[in-house]
């Protein structure tokens, strides 16, 4: 899985189809295209900061029953890592 396009099998290209403001954040939908099926919503909603005039991706927000973002979907991850046993 490609946790930045929330996809399995990624399209040829990822294009921006909305952007909006929430309070100091901007919130874009991106879409894939081409060599997948045609899309009819977002793959994935990237909310974008800016710090020292500068873009910086916050997180990356997903339509999916596994994880609701990539950062929920990483503590989810480490979580799971250390409460694995060793193996020996």
């Amino acid at each position: 899985m490609d946790p930045f396009l929330n996809s399995q099998d990624p399209c040829d290209r990822y294009a921006p189809i909305a952007v909006r403001g929430v309070g100091k954040n901007y919130l874009v939908d991106v879409r894939g295209e081409g060599g997948c099926p045609k899309h009819s919503k977002a793959d994935v909603t990237v909310r974008v900061a800016f710090a020292g005039g500068n873009p910086v991706f916050v997180n990356f927000i997903y339509d999916s029953k596994i994880a609701p973002d990539l950062m929920t979907l990483l503590a989810q991850l480490a979580m799971e890592r250390a409460t694995r046993r060793p193996h020996r």
